[in-house]
């Protein structure tokens, strides 16, 4: 492990030992600004638009949302930046069109959602699936004649793209996240204390019961079913990596220590593969550190973006 990520792991140590941390995540329904909404190829996509200034995106992950994903730190955020949240299409309050939901349909849609805005430079940030295609992005931006509108830099948390020569990530192309299809307040609670978070005590009833009801008014069987396809899409994955050398903006990468979910060693694949990266772990920090730890998520993106 380079000397920055070591020094950087200290530093996030006595931080987090001196700064009162949240005692759970704020629920989401209560932190989050109004919803906007605009067709994007005829579909109702779903968004939150705060503040002025340089505009910062924000991609969620698979079975979540904007609100579930980012509402720990967007109000924050949006003290320094204009801050887009997306609805990714086919979660969320977005439309659920049943098509072949793959990484590229996600790229597609970000892109025509913000020439539909009128914005023409950016920076991104992408957790879990969020951080797969805001890199797939990323690498198309920068191709030689590209129209889409162009990122500036960079943010990978915990992003799902599996290092090929380290531990598998979850799920595996054979199983079925059970993100979108929660069975119960229980079970998601349970599924949130042995997965999602390093700190079991942030899965309290009252986060478990927020988000679940969230849930259960997104969800859509058959575009659970497509959805589901993509998930553990392997061409896509290979695509993906033998793109990573052709992201050459600044990139931050931000990876929870107790990763359960897309272990750590993936974060330092990417690393070494983007050569314009510096790599963040948090220890004591389970798959979202902007959920678990925003202090230290805010701590590292705002320097690194700048004002």
């Amino acid at each position: 492990m380079k000397r920055s990520v070591v020094a950087f792991l200290l530093f996030a140590d006595l931080f987090c030992r001196s700064v009162p941390l949240l005692a759970q995540p704020a629920p989401p329904s209560t932190v989050m600004p109004p919803v906007r909404y605009v067709l994007v190829y005829g579909q109702r996509v779903a968004y939150y638009d705060l503040s002025n200034g340089k505009v910062l995106v924000l991609v969620h992950g698979f079975g979540t949302s904007a609100a579930i994903d980012w509402a720990q730190v967007i109000r924050p955020l949006s003290e320094h930046y204009r801050v887009i949240a997306i609805d990714n299409i086919g979660f969320g309050l977005s439309d659920k069109p049943t098509i072949a939901y793959t990484t590229q349909t996600f790229v597609d849609f970000i892109a025509e959602f913000l020439r539909d805005l009128g914005i023409t430079h950016f920076y991104l940030a992408g957790e879990s699936m969020g951080g797969q295609i805001a890199a797939l992005y990323a690498a198309e931006s920068a191709m030689p004649g590209a129209t889409i509108p162009e990122v500036d830099k960079l943010v990978l948390s915990d992003a799902a793209i599996s290092d090929p020569k380290g531990p598998e990530a979850w799920p595996p192309p054979d199983r079925k996240p059970n993100g979108l299809v929660p069975s119960s307040v229980e079970a998601y609670r349970q599924g949130l204390a042995n997965g999602l978070f390093f700190n079991r005590a942030f899965a309290t009833e009252a986060y478990a019961r927020d988000v679940y009801e969230m849930l259960l008014t997104y969800h859509s069987a058959p575009t659970a079913e497509a959805l589901f396809s993509g998930a553990g899409d392997s061409k896509a994955q290979d695509y993906l990596r033998d793109h990573l050398r052709d992201i050459h903006i600044p990139t931050l990468i931000i990876w929870g220590q107790n990763d359960k979910i897309i272990p750590v060693t993936s974060g330092d694949y990417i690393h070494q593969t983007i050569a314009s990266s510096k790599l963040v772990v948090v220890p004591e920090c389970g798959h979202a550190p902007g959920m678990e730890k925003p202090g230290v998520f805010l701590n590292a993106i705002i320097p690194f973006l700048g004002q």
